[in-house]
């Protein structure tokens, strides 16, 4: 490339960065005209996201023209990971002239003989190391046979339940977009490993690349095509430096509900320093991040907690034939799970005869969770009645309730045995309100409720009863607590 020519890039640049999207969509009209079986390829992809991480891609490169062979590395990797994708090295000059034709079009008289030579040749460039680097090939399976382990199948049943309360799918991430201030486009990034080591390398690689090309045991079960999650990676900080999720990507986080700084490091490309940290680090990471389901991953979560404990059922069923001790609970949870749900409520647990529900998991719910959480106290309160009157007429007992309830941030996952696992919310709140139904029993309320539910509630959603400082096990100071008792009638 002549003297001048990294200038003459540049100065196209700034007007192909202003109409991305332009430009990316007509890039693909053409590429689609040169070459039509290419479609296929494309037909389950966002080509918004993806055609603008291509200009992206191609306008990063050409700003780093004065520098290419520090790039060298990069695009190889590119060339590499589109052999993967079944893009075969044919395809690629004829995304070059793709280009080109995108860029007399958008251009038009400024996109001069001397400026198309000089995009032709840059591209060119990239096209044969792309081309180059699909030699990797051979280099890359040997090491995906020396980390790949024998992983058994997804065992995740289906769940129709639980399927009404994950996560609502997050739009897909827009593009990075560049300051201004980025006149020039950095040589080497930092790539720190935390609690490992630190890393100088070529932006436009991927995370994985800069891994297996430093003896870094990263783990890439599927062969780093995004058909498994063993690569995925914390990005502590420097997310802002880490291009969008492509379509491959997208999709798989969507379907482990991944939270945007949990990464696929066979998918993530970076332009800036990161901090990160690898997140399946022997055969036993592996094996939960392929049979995780889409809560696999933890996550903070506002929820009100509810516990409900059935009082004295511990003596009912010492002396009761089982038969009638197994059908009394579910009677009385048949009854009170039909309350919980009513008010968007999901039941994770059963102890014995304890229910633990929490709210707030729902999506599209209108109402504040502490408020859905006290309306389904109430409202179990108000169905004991008639469980007693069968109880009572069929078992000859009738039994009390206490229910506890709290608000506040919880981390929420699946846990458990591989084999049999659970979403379930772990933290204070949940403790709080365990403790606060212990104490129902001792001060003969029925509901106690911590101060931060209170303050969700709008007058009229129930009247407070007796406001209380107790001491709670394994809290160092009082919490304040409310009685809760059903709204006086409306006049």
């Amino acid at each position: 490339m002549s003297d001048s020519g990294p200038e003459l890039l540049k100065a196209s640049i700034r007007v192909i960065e202003a109409k991305k999207a332009l430009v990316a969509e007509t890039f693909y009209e053409h590429l689609f005209r040169n070459a039509p079986h290419m479609q296929d390829h494309f037909r389950e992809v966002d080509m918004s996201t993806q055609g603008q991480m291509v200009v992206q891609t191609i306008l990063l490169a050409a700003e780093g023209a004065d520098h290419f062979q520090e790039l060298a590395p990069s695009i190889e990797g590119l060339g590499f990971r589109h052999l993967q994708y079944g893009v075969s090295p044919e395809i690629l000059p004829l995304a070059v002239d793709a280009f080109i034709a995108t860029l007399e079009d958008i251009l038009g008289e400024d996109f001069t003989p001397e400026l198309e030579s000089t995009w032709r040749e840059m591209l060119t460039t990239v096209v044969d190391t792309m081309i180059r680097g699909t030699t990797r090939a051979v280099e890359r399976a040997a090491a995906v046979d020396e980390t790949r382990k024998f992983f058994p199948a997804n065992l995740e049943e289906s769940d129709p339940y639980l399927a009404r309360f994950l996560p609502v799918e997050s739009p897909p991430e827009q593009p990075r977009s560049r300051g201004d201030s980025e006149s020039e486009y950095p040589k080497s990034v930092s790539v720190e490993y935390v609690g490992e080591k630190t890393i100088e390398a070529a932006p436009l690689q991927t995370l994985l690349d800069v891994s297996l090309d430093n003896q870094i045991p990263h783990l890439h079960e599927c062969g780093a095509v995004a058909k498994c999650s063993t690569c995925r990676v914390l990005i502590v900080e420097g997310l802002e430096n880490c291009l969008p999720r492509n379509q491959l990507e997208t999709d798989l986080a969507r379907e482990k509900g991944f939270p945007p700084e949990v990464r696929l490091a066979c998918q993530t490309r970076f332009v800036g320093p990161i901090r990160m940290r690898r997140l399946i680090r022997d055969v036993n990471d592996a094996n939960e991040a392929i049979c995780g389901g889409r809560i696999s991953a933890g996550r903070e979560m506002k929820l009100a907690v509810l516990f409900c404990d059935l009082r004295s059922f511990t003596t009912f069923s010492e002396q009761n034939f089982p038969y009638d001790v197994v059908h009394a609970l579910n009677r009385h949870f048949n009854a009170m799970g039909e309350v919980i749900d009513r008010h968007g409520g999901y039941i994770d647990k059963y102890m014995g005869d304890e229910i633990m529900a929490l709210f707030g998991l729902a999506p599209g719910r209108e109402a504040h969770p502490c408020v859905e959480a006290v309306r389904a106290a109430l409202g179990m309160v108000s169905q004991m009645p008639e469980v007693n009157q069968y109880l009572g007429t069929h078992l000859g007992r009738e039994f009390q309730i206490g229910i506890g309830i709290s608000y506040g941030t919880a981390i929420v996952g699946e846990v458990g045995f591989r084999l049999k696992k659970q979403l379930t919310a772990i933290g204070d709140v949940v403790n709080v309100a365990s403790r606060l139904q212990s104490q129902t029993k001792l001060l003969g309320a029925e509901i106690l409720a911590s101060d931060p539910v209170r303050g969700k509630l709008m007058k009229g959603d129930c009247t407070i009863g007796r406001s209380l400082d107790l001491s709670l096990a394994g809290k160092s100071k009082p919490i304040l607590a409310h009685e809760l008792l059903p709204a006086p009638p409306a006049p």
